[in-house]
């Protein structure tokens, strides 16, 4: 099993500004995927993500993440390493597929958590430019349609964090070449 702590943001984030972001808890257990998140104000989510979000939250299951995540930072000493960042297109299924989410992350580029979401620091890409992910999710079974499609193009699954090739990049570890232009 699996889990990461995350502040996310859609879309860019500017100097000065206070946005609602979402603070997930994000795990994997075999190969089941959970996330508990909640969306707070940026200040509010640093700060609950230093451990003391400072307030008690209204709605109970939200209260409960809160206090999940000051936890998680507290017993493992827990402190933003970098920010990823990339363009994704989603697709959502229709109402004959509710559950099916198709994304494609592009441009995938990493920095040290020093400024925080804003940008400031230095970007660096860290999956060639002509490259991609594609995820493919759904709350229930696979459709037959998709799982046809990817076999046809000969799409096979492999498991890719980018969090820990961000940290490759970051770390001097990532491929030979700079993919940065």
């Amino acid at each position: 099993s699996r889990r990461k702590l995350r502040i996310r943001s859609y879309g860019l984030v500017e100097p000065g500004t206070n946005p609602k972001v979402m603070v997930e808890i994000k795990q994997r257990i075999n190969r089941t995927t959970q996330k508990r998140r909640l969306a707070l104000p940026l200040s509010d989510a640093y700060a609950l993500c230093d451990g003391d979000l400072g307030y008690t939250l209204s709605d109970a299951l939200d209260q409960a993440t809160a206090e999940e995540i000051m936890f998680l930072v507290g017993s493992l000493q827990l402190s933003p390493k970098c920010v990823i960042s990339y363009r994704r297109r989603a697709l959502m299924g229709s109402q004959y597929e509710p559950g099916l989410r198709v994304t494609f992350d592009e441009h995938l580029r990493v920095s040290d958590a020093s400024h925080g979401l804003t940008r400031g620091a230095e970007q660096r890409l860290f999956l060639p430019p002509d490259r991609f992910i594609l995820e493919v999710k759904t709350n229930d079974v696979m459709p037959l349609w998709i799982t046809r499609l990817l076999a046809a193009h000969s799409v096979n699954v492999v498991r890719y964090s980018k969090y820990c090739a961000g940290m490759e990049q970051l770390r001097g570890l990532g491929r030979k070449g700079d993919y940065d232009g």
